[in-house]
């Protein structure tokens, strides 16, 4: 075998529609001639024809995929949004809730989010996505649309936690992002993603001063009323559109796609460490545990929750103790979610190019502790850290659940102690503490993440790196000799 480089047949790519040698002189140890078991996982050479094919390729899902999957969190983001809407238009006060009864009603849709994001990540490979995401949007769309019938502050409880379980669901959005796009695309594609939830914000606001000055006191209803019956309907019938219009994962289109482009999707998969056969392995699940890293994922993640969390749920609410009419509060709502969807963009696609995310969520953690202008940006990309991180899909399911989950804690801890109104003093001081919190938090995993780079780097040539280089990304993850971390 030569020292320099080491061609791979595409049978070890189980790619057997790309008849093609690929080089790998990256990925195998020079002296001892130990093939790595991760090979298969490299960017492949493209021939020119490929690079084009791959261009109109990618450019071909940014029209499909990309639209249909940002449209589900748009939805969600808008009905997850609703009951701070709602209240400006009336509802606090015909179901006569107090402060802390508004409050419940919001942070209560996290009971269910929690419970079902970790299996949301799993059924990916136990159904296919159009079925499960199909699914999931019309379970939420139909809870949320009975909001609009609730006549007591039990019911409305009983109702959000509904919609929590469905839109939990719809989280396993970036992992299955992660089969379609390679590892330096994602960052941007998750941003126009998430992206969605600012941009559902600002619509939010536009829609819910429509129907309070057009639809108030309609067949004898009050506007908020109106107002989860229309996007509970909405999202309703657009599960239907994404059952049947939504690809699977790469391995099993069957139709939409050329034979040509079924077999790059399922390159392109693997190259972006993904086994296409990956099958779920408990074990797995209990070994992200042991890596102290994900504590400092978690840390990061769950600080921009809380302060998401809150102003995504109590922008409204918070305005119009200034005074505000509710159609004014409306209105005032829709430029901050404007500016931070533009944010989004611009920055994730700032992170991509440079393919650094440790410089670009510290730059927004500072812009948040000053004005929260970025904070939808910095979960993102802390977001997209993590999975791009994480190889393997059991790992990568457990890690982002367990990221999830955690995280999603922390939003109802951030929507309880918004209940001193009007200044809320004490959640905006917890907020900006929390700020400082993740901060610190993104420093010391960036060093972390250099340091194990270092020390592969370093060992790269020892009997233990010798010993794990034949095995592959789904049998032991980031700790293969030959894996590196993307800071």
């Amino acid at each position: 075998m030569p020292s320099e480089e080491v061609t791979s047949h595409d049978a070890n790519t189980a790619l057997n529609d790309a008849k093609e040698d690929i080089k790998m002189s990256t990925l195998v140890h020079m002296k001892d001639e130990y093939v790595s078991g991760i090979a298969k996982h490299a960017d492949s050479t493209r021939t020119p024809e490929e690079a084009r094919l791959e261009k109109r390729f990618v450019r071909k899902i940014d029209f499909i995929i990309l639209p249909l999957l940002t449209s589900m969190y748009f939805l969600a983001s808008l009905d997850r949004g609703d009951v701070g809407n709602a209240a400006v238009l009336g509802m606090a006060d015909e179901l006569h809730l107090t402060s802390h009864q508004l409050s419940t009603c919001i942070s209560i849709f996290y009971v269910g989010y929690v419970t079902f994001q970790m299996p949301g990540y799993f059924f990916l490979r136990v159904m296919p996505a159009p079925v499960q995401l199909g699914i999931a949007l019309m379970f939420w769309g139909t809870f949320n649309t009975l909001i609009c019938i609730a006549r007591s502050y039990g019911t409305v409880v009983g109702l959000r936690v509904g919609v929590g379980v469905g839109e939990a669901i719809l989280q396993a959005g970036p992992l299955y992002l992660s089969y379609w796009y390679k590892r330096e695309q994602l960052a941007t594609r998750g941003a126009i993603f998430f992206g969605m939830s600012a941009v559902a914000g600002a619509f939010n606001g536009i829609i819910a001063y429509g129907i309070g000055k057009n639809l108030d006191g309609a067949r004898g209803w009050a506007p908020w009323r109106w107002l989860f019956l229309i996007e509970g309907v909405i999202s309703v019938a657009w599960g239907v559109v994404i059952l049947l219009l939504l690809p699977p994962l790469p391995d099993q289109v069957r139709w939409g796609f050329t034979e040509d482009e079924k077999a790059l999707a399922r390159r392109r998969a693997i190259e972006g460490y993904n086994d296409l056969d990956a099958e779920i392995k408990p074990k797995q699940i209990l070994s992200i545990f042991k890596d102290r890293r994900l504590y400092l994922y978690i840390i990061i993640y769950a600080c921009i929750n809380i302060s998401l969390a809150c102003i995504g749920s109590f922008l409204p609410v918070m305005l119009h103790s200034f005074g505000f009419s509710p159609l004014r509060t409306q209105a005032l709502t829709i430029p901050i979610f404007v500016v931070g969807a533009l944010s989004a963009v611009i920055t994730s696609v700032i992170s991509d190019r440079m393919n650094q995310k440790a410089y670009v969520v510290m730059a927004c953690f500072v812009s948040m502790g000053v004005g929260w202008l970025l904070l939808l940006v910095s979960i993102i990309i802390s977001q997209t850290w993590l999975n791009i991180n994480t190889p393997g899909f059991t790992m990568k399911a457990a890690a982002l659940g367990t990221m999830g989950m955690i995280g999603q804690i922390f939003s109802i801890v951030g929507t309880q102690v918004y209940s001193d109104p009007p200044y809320y003093y004490r959640g905006n001081g917890f907020a900006l503490g929390f700020m400082v919190v993740g901060g610190l938090a993104v420093v010391v995993l960036f060093f972390d993440l250099q340091n194990e780079n270092a020390k592969k780097r370093r060992d790269t040539h020892t009997d233990t790196a010798r010993e794990l280089r034949p095995c592959g990304i789904e049998d032991i993850g980031c700790r293969h000799p030959d894996f590196y971390y993307l800071t």
